[in-house]
């Protein structure tokens, strides 16, 4: 098990449908543009929280966990996938009452859902 959980990256870059992402768990804890992604530490990726209020990248959407969407300022459908400045929250919540499990298919941008009983 140890093994396993060693062989973890931290984040990762993938282009699907000829957009790129970047997958991270929590968000880009001490931000400031022109910053390498290998310049965060791991408490910047696992546990700063996105700061959705600004674009991180104008050429790259940055797809975050973390953060149930209901604890997003502003944020006018809490509860369901958000998007907003290049960002793609999917932590819908789903230990909260009226949470859910959420997916996204980043080839179609379909969003899936399983309601919290």
């Amino acid at each position: 098990m140890i093994d396993f959980i060693r062989e973890f990256d931290i984040y990762e870059e993938i282009c699907v449908a000829g957009r790129d992402y970047l997958l991270v768990h929590a968000g880009l804890g001490n931000f400031y543009p022109g910053k390498d992604i290998e310049d965060y530490s791991l408490a910047d990726l696992v546990w700063s929280r996105a700061e959705y209020d600004i674009e991180y990248y104008p050429d790259k959407y940055v797809v975050t966990g973390h953060t149930p969407t209901q604890g997003i300022p502003g944020n006018p459908n809490p509860g369901y996938i958000y998007r907003h400045n290049n960002h793609i929250a999917i932590d819908c919540g789903c230990y909260i009452p009226g949470g859910r499990l959420a997916a996204i298919c980043l080839d179609t941008g379909e969003e899936y859902y399983i309601e919290n009983s």
